[in-house]
């Protein structure tokens, strides 16, 4: 997918974005919908270079701290177009704590873990800490934490039940004082925080304006996304929030919107639809269909050996391995890519739902990774340049609790190699 700065049509009354708010269109990304599971995935951050999704994900027995683990940062990769890897945990950078990612910035991204503040630079040599900071006096009596990092780098607004909460998760902002130190928490006042829970809170470019989450005021559903301008300096006086409206908000749960300016892009997690807890969400601003990127073939990153991506636009017809009509365009950028790529080798894996009898599963998971190999090979691919296998139910990338997780089990996966024997 070619990303461009888009055309903002929001009309500009006081502030650098949103000024008109309710937000009335959106046009979703689809694309990158992947990286969603039954688990709980939130703050969702592209980075400069729009080829790296960070973002946070809870209770996923993959995290360092298991089931039970409140939050580790997760990424995935842009391969070439619409596809992206699947999600994978950045294990360097996590440990059984509650791992908030704060921002992301160029090649660093900024965590928060019990009080510390952490820089992570990130290249293809590895992650590296490059900073370490940490907020003054730092109690928090919650396991619910969720907050943001100011775009000038300067404060961090968090969610948390600490020093003078009005109720149980309330609203705060430190400051940063030198490279070393942050202040101590400073409450939002009760001009925004209720006696019930305002969370996942975001600043406005100029720090004016905090977008949050919150069950203390009316709403569509559970948890809304609002809004709110600060009135002051003091950082406690703050205008009546706003609902942001029926195009973000639902009768679910929505919390952890995030707005990147240079892509005119918005990112929230949603409840409704969603696979499981709740689901990570992506639109660009009201755009035109005439303004949507182009697809370009030749915008691809660099692919690593082992590199996997889920087809997830390649079906077939229930309990059959004949392609629906649908699955041609993806299929068709992935020839595309191999005949621009000769180094590359691919192997291919099938995998079913567990629902029916386990061989034919797997002999059907089978035929279905022969059928995408001719394809490829019809096309003019080598078919020594692939090889695959299937493995039935055997490998169900979620749970299959549902009609929805079912579908997401029945799947094609690609393994690029880069070296052609």
């Amino acid at each position: 997918m070619k990303f461009r700065i888009l055309f903002f049509l929001l009309l500009i009354i006081s502030y650098p974005f949103f000024g008109q708010i309710p937000i009335n269109n959106l046009v979703g990304i689809e694309s990158i919908s992947n990286i969603n599971t039954e688990f709980f995935e939130y703050n969702g951050y592209i980075n400069k270079n729009k080829n790296f999704i960070f973002f946070n994900r809870s209770n996923d027995p993959n995290n360092v701290g298991g089931i039970k683990d409140q939050g580790d940062v997760w990424y995935s990769k842009k391969v070439f177009d619409n596809l992206w890897t699947s999600p994978e945990n950045m294990l360097e950078l996590n440990d059984q704590e509650n791992n908030l990612l704060l921002g992301v910035e160029n090649q660093n991204i900024i965590v928060f873990t019990n009080g510390e503040v952490n820089i992570y630079n990130i290249t293809d040599a590895g992650t590296k800490l490059i900073s370490n900071s940490f907020i003054k006096y730092y109690k928090s009596n919650s396991n619910i934490l969720s907050g943001s990092i100011s775009e000038d780098k300067k404060l961090i607004v968090l969610s948390t039940d600490s020093y003078g909460s009005f109720g149980v998760e309330d609203l705060y902002v430190s400051k940063k004082l030198n490279d070393s130190t942050w202040s101590s928490l400073i409450n939002l006042g009760s001009s925004i925080n209720t006696s019930y829970q305002e969370t996942y809170p975001y600043l406005s470019s100029d720090n004016s304006r905090v977008f949050f989450s919150s069950n203390g005021y009316d709403g569509y559903g559970g948890f809304d996304i609002f809004y709110s301008d600060r009135q002051d300096d003091s950082w406690k006086k703050w205008s009546k929030p706003i609902n942001l409206g029926n195009k973000i908000n639902s009768e679910g749960s929505e919390n952890s919107f995030i707005y990147d300016s240079n892509s005119n892009i918005i990112s929230f997690s949603s409840s409704k639809n969603s696979i499981g807890n709740s689901d990570l969400k992506f639109y660009y601003l009201n755009l035109d269909k005439d303004d949507l990127p182009s697809s370009d073939i030749n915008n691809f990153s660099k692919i690593e050996d082992g590199q996997k991506i889920i087809l997830n636009k390649v079906f077939f017809y229930q309990s059959s391995h004949e392609l629906m009509n649908e699955s041609f365009d993806q299929l068709d950028l992935i020839f595309n890519f191999l005949n621009e790529n000769e180094n590359l080798t691919v192997f291919l894996e099938g995998h079913t739902d567990n629902i029916g009898n386990a061989k034919k599963n797997l002999e059907l998971s089978g035929k279905r990774v022969q059928t995408v190999k001719k394809y490829l090979t019809t096309k003019g691919i080598n078919k020594k340049r692939i090889d695959g296998k299937g493995f039935g139910g055997e490998r169900p990338l979620i749970s299959n609790k549902s009609s929805s997780s079912n579908k997401l089990n029945r799947r094609v996966e690609i393994i690029f190699n880069n070296k052609l024997d």
